[in-house]
């Protein structure tokens, strides 16, 4: 069974690695401005804290910051309003990126 669960694990990391070089890859030759002709992509955080990033709904001060940067280097970032108005125009859509927040009734965190 642990080496089931180990296996499991280590193809999960791999697929994770290959996934991010790929990605830094398509953007690094700007082949995500290609890729995205036609499309919006919409990041929705549910929590930015000062603690730790948990890895699924919390997402650090730090590590938000620099997802901020990342994507304004490599982005065209639109407002969410401003994505939807498009939408409802059909404007075309060349690859932007909006970041917005997904509201948590739970979520106590300051």
């Amino acid at each position: 069974m642990k080496s089931v669960n180990r296996t499991r694990r280590l193809r999960r990391f791999t697929a994770g690695l290959f996934k991010e070089a790929l990605g830094r890859i398509l953007v690094a030759c700007r082949a995500h401005r290609w890729l995205l002709r036609g499309k919006v992509i919409v990041v929705a955080f549910h929590s930015v804290t000062r603690q730790r990033s948990d890895g699924t709904l919390r997402c650090s001060l730090e590590d938000f910051e620099r997802y901020c940067a990342f994507f304004a280097r490599h982005f065209c970032v639109e407002t969410f309003t401003r994505v939807v108005e498009r939408l409802q125009r059909h404007e075309p859509l060349n690859g932007e990126l909006s970041v917005t927040f997904e509201e948590d009734p739970n979520c106590t965190d300051g």
